[in-house]
């Protein structure tokens, strides 16, 4: 709990602090190197915090470990690269490659992380197993591009943005079906415990009302 609430707050924190910097950049009228690098400083910090704190979030609530800490341990790892980088304190083309494949990983896996805590019925597994293989491939292809420029085609980019579409559209539905599942088998509860236990109040003739007001027909049934 004390992660997810230290990364929500640094993430909240250099959002605000990004968009007040912004806005005085646009009242005093300069724009150099030094103030793009602020901005994309306080950016990356931003999306590396909400990075672990969907990781944070997913270790309170699993008992999963690993893949948790390994996102979170990737997305520091990650700002510290990015964060080199933007200030031009280490340049190289290998550098700047591992700085990006880390910051796609980490974001990869915390988005994976994040789809993987809503609740879902056996029926609508499928979404999370899709989500996790359609995440894991888009990193994959993207990281590869990355380290492999001469691999960029036509057919290449048609099947990442597919990719992306279907990451899209399982990232809209998994909320979506947990509500549903969650309303669903609150209801079915709901049914069991009425059938567990009913407290019927004699109105007239054979004619009963619960405490909801509800009326029932009272019949004897057959024995044998």
């Amino acid at each position: 709990m004390e992660l997810k609430k230290t990364a929500l707050r640094a993430s909240v924190g250099f959002l605000l602090f990004s968009a007040l910097f912004a806005m005085y950049v646009v009242l005093v009228g300069q724009f150099g190197q030094f103030e793009i690098n602020v901005l994309l400083s306080t950016l990356s910090i931003s999306i590396a915090s909400m990075c672990a704190m969907a990781c944070a979030a997913y270790i309170e609530k699993t008992t999963s470990k690993t893949i948790g800490s390994l996102g979170m341990g990737l997305s520091a790892f990650s700002l510290i690269l990015m964060l080199l980088l933007i200030w031009d304190l280490l340049n190289h083309d290998s550098y700047w490659q591992l700085s990006w494949s880390s910051f796609v990983v980490a974001f990869a896996i915390a988005h994976a992380l994040l789809l993987n805590l809503p609740p879902l019925s056996t029926n609508h597994m499928w979404l999370r197993l899709l989500a996790n293989g359609s995440i894991a491939l888009l990193a994959a292809l993207v990281v590869f591009l990355i380290w492999q420029h001469d691999v960029a085609s036509d057919a290449y980019f048609r099947v990442m943005v597919v990719d992306g579409i279907a990451i899209a559209l399982v990232t809209l539905l998994i909320p979506i079906f947990s509500k549903l599942d969650h309303k669903t088998n609150t209801e079915t509860q709901k049914t069991f415990d009425i059938a567990q236990s009913i407290h019927l109040t004699h109105q007239k003739d054979d004619i009963y009302i619960d405490e909801d007001g509800a009326q029932y027909k009272l019949q004897r049934l057959k024995t044998k």
